[in-house]
């Protein structure tokens, strides 16, 4: 079981869901508590690379900059493939580190290391 499970459900433009989650897993990561990042639905925007625009106009960085943050602390983030299709999102256009998996993996991603979970 990992420390943390955060999902994220809200694209970042609009919300502060997306930030809020990938914050609470970037501090957990610093505390060395093992997290897992999901994105599904709308959340898989967070996981796009190269995102500028709307981020600069609402004093936000881009998803891109605390997904590497993340990373580069042994965060594992993983995409859902079904939401990605249903988005028109593919694998080349994910930031680097995030791993797309199918709704399978990720429910067994959840049952079996789910045991505390906030959901975005």
């Amino acid at each position: 079981m990992v420390g943390l499970m955060v999902i994220l459900t809200h694209a970042p433009f609009g919300h502060e869901n997306a930030f809020a989650g990938l914050y609470t897993a970037l501090a957990a990561q610093t505390k060395n508590v093992e997290s897992i990042v999901i994105l599904r639905m709308d959340g898989v925007y967070a996981g796009i690379k190269g995102q500028e625009e709307p981020m600069a106009k609402i004093h936000l960085p881009p998803t891109e900059e605390v997904v590497n943050d993340y990373v580069g602390l042994d965060g594992k983030i993983y995409a859902e493939s079904e939401s990605m299709s249903n988005r028109n999102i593919k694998a080349g256009d994910l930031i680097e580190g995030v791993i797309e998996l199918d709704a399978i993996a990720i429910e067994k991603l959840i049952l079996d290391q789910g045991e505390r979970i906030v959901v975005f």
